[in-house]
């Protein structure tokens, strides 16, 4: 491996090791402000997950257990078993 490549190898691990301090302590502070850690997910895909934790909360209040894997799709726990929805159109 040469020095070049091995350099890129040991920062690359430096910042996943930083990374992942910062994904479990999530109060962060740099130079005297908070600095918060949060998923990079599209606008479009924000929006796809919210409508899918609306219907898992209506979901919930009906007491079906209910989660959204990554991207926002619909998995349900149901006394039948667990079923995956790609989308809110394929639960309907």
């Amino acid at each position: 491996m040469t020095e070049i490549k091995q350099q890129i190898v040991q920062l690359d691990e430096r910042i996943t090791t930083a990374e992942n301090r910062a994904w479990k302590q999530r109060d962060i502070e740099f130079e005297g402000q908070r600095v918060y850690f949060d998923q990079d997910y599209s606008p479009d895909l924000q929006g796809k997950r919210k409508r899918v934790r609306e219907v898992i909360k209506q979901l919930k209040e009906k007491n079906i257990k209910a989660q959204s894997p990554y991207p926002a799709q619909l998995k349900l726990f149901l006394a039948t078993g667990v079923r995956v929805f790609p989308t809110l159109v394929e639960a309907q």
